[in-house]
């Protein structure tokens, strides 16, 4: 897709120097594609919810065979 915008040039020139990007382009596509993931991300931590299981896995799984005993 082409499109027009106007982007910060020194904004650009130090994403394209700290990503190695060698083209306006492909750091745009990077920057885009690091922002989904970024999101993705956040999203996924929101659906896990606030708190951590706690609980005993073999308890509830029903293993009652003691090893070493």
């Amino acid at each position: 897709m082409k499109t027009n915008v106007e982007i910060n040039e020194k904004l650009l020139q130090d994403a394209m120097m700290l990503s190695g990007a060698k083209t306006a382009e492909e750091v745009i596509n990077k920057a885009l594609d690091h922002l989904i993931y970024k999101l993705a991300l956040k999203k996924l931590e929101a659906a896990r919810g606030p708190e951590l299981w706690q609980g005993d896995l073999e308890q509830m799984r029903g293993n009652t065979n003691n090893q070493g005993e």
